[in-house]
């Protein structure tokens, strides 16, 4: 049955192709070779497979040993079936259609571009070609692509403010702790000077009741010698004087007089004077002393007393260490010149210890043995 092309080219069309004869390789009666299998394909490196195939040009298709997987051994992988995110090589992302992400200024564009084809796709009482709603999802693509692109760069911008404000931050905290550490450093300076200063005072206006008690304990322990001498006794009425008149400057085994002890009293002066003959004191005579040198040292206690809380407040006004301030010299609890108060001897063995000194409520001192 003749075909209508037929008619219109005559009889030169080989009808195995339906083209003119000669058109092809000048072969007017063209037609691919037939391929041959001898057997199906085998998987695996075992028996040989692929025999007796020929491509249509006659030539034979050469031996490609394949892997179980149907991939041909020696050859790397390649999966070139692209995705939305990524390109056709596996691996090499940013070139899909959608981008990387979906933050990704592309991805955002094509939403666009889709959102606005769909809304143009719709029923609509204008109709519009191809070329309009083509161009106006490109248009809608550039501007959400373009307005991603503005969003990360604003973010990104922000977040290198962000790190430059807190390196900024750290520095003025950096500068602020140093500022800190060199005040510390000029306070303290200044608050040892002040120290210095305030101890300097301190010191000369308590040097007075400092003579009067290192004599005092001068003429305490001449006087409780278990065998007294001249020389003890001599040396007991000069610490008396000079815990009376620290200004006086008799020596010892010269004569008193009011040019050199003007400040101690006559009586004492003779004792003194009698003993520097080889005399020697009665003991009434010698705790008659001892009682008027504590005496002496109890009157001037409560003037050291207000003298060193005066100090204390100073220090602590000014925020200053009070021990670098003075150091107390007001007779310790338990002492011969302040005796622990109590109301027998009894209660006094029975709560001090050996060596404390304690008054009863007749004013009698007496000590634990």
């Amino acid at each position: 049955m003749a075909r209508p092309i037929d008619y219109l080219l005559g009889n030169n069309i080989d009808k195995r192709t339906g083209l003119p004869m000669g058109v092809i390789g000048g072969n007017p009666s063209y037609m691919p070779s037939r391929v041959k299998m001898s057997a199906l394909p085998q998987v695996g490196n075992g028996q040989a497979y692929n025999q007796d195939i020929a491509m249509r040009s006659g030539n034979p298709i050469p031996v490609r040993p394949m892997t179980n997987a149907g991939v041909i051994q020696n050859t790397p992988f390649k999966n070139n079936a692209p995705t939305l995110l990524t390109g056709t090589n596996t691996g090499q992302a940013n070139t899909g259609l959608l981008g990387s992400s979906f933050n990704d200024p592309r991805s955002v564009g094509n939403f666009a571009l889709a959102s606005n084809l769909l809304q143009n796709s719709g029923y609509s009482t204008t109709p519009k070609t191809t070329g309009e709603i083509i161009g106006s999802g490109m248009g809608a693509y550039m501007k959400g692509r373009m307005a991603q692109e503005d969003r990360l760069s604003a973010k990104s911008q922000n977040s290198l403010k962000n790190q430059l404000e807190m390196a900024k931050y750290m520095n003025d905290l950096q500068k602020m702790k140093l500022d800190q550490q060199n005040i510390e450093k000029e306070d303290s300076k200044t608050s040892f000077t002040q120290e210095k200063d305030l101890r300097k005072e301190f010191t000369g206006l308590a040097k007075p009741f400092r003579e009067t008690i290192t004599n005092f304990n001068k003429a305490y322990a001449f006087a409780m010698k278990k065998n007294p001498t001249g020389a003890s006794d001599i040396a007991l009425v000069f610490s008396f004087m000079k815990a009376l008149d620290p200004r006086s400057v008799v020596r010892e085994n010269e004569q008193a007089t009011t040019e050199n002890a003007g400040g101690v009293p006559a009586y004492i002066r003779n004792f003194y004077n009698k003993l520097a003959t080889g005399q020697k004191f009665d003991p009434v005579v010698r705790e008659e002393i001892i009682d008027a040198s504590r005496s002496l040292v109890v009157g001037q206690v409560q003037s050291q007393k207000d003298l060193e809380n005066e100090y204390k407040g100073y220090a602590e006004r000014n925020k200053l260490s009070v021990d670098n301030v003075y150091t107390s010299l007001l007779p310790k609890s338990g002492t011969y010149l302040n005796p622990i108060k109590v109301s027998s001897t009894d209660e006094a063995e029975e709560k001090l210890k050996d060596g404390q000194f304690f008054v009863l409520p007749n004013g009698s001192i007496g000590d634990i043995q």
